[in-house]
């Protein structure tokens, strides 16, 4: 994937998330490039399903993933 094709993830995955989170989430990663770190954001807001689904993963030995009442994905204030 080109740095492009990353770069329009990382905006399509800060678009996800409460404008107010998003505004700060935006001065960081400005900060973030301004010191030569292009930080990639793989992740924003997720859907309660989602979020139940990689909790069950989580169970059954997978990545860790908190119940969906836990998550600040679920609130998008997290990524």
């Amino acid at each position: 994937m080109s740095q492009s094709k990353y770069n329009q993830r990382t905006e399509a995955n800060i678009a996800t998330l409460q404008t107010d989170f998003a505004d700060r989430v935006q001065q960081w990663l400005a900060e973030a490039r301004k010191q030569g770190l292009n930080p990639y954001i793989h992740f924003g807001a997720r859907s309660v399903a989602t979020q139940q689904e990689l909790h069950k993963k989580f169970l059954a030995g997978g990545p860790k993933a908190v119940a969906p009442e836990h998550s600040y994905h679920c609130y998008g204030r997290a990524f």
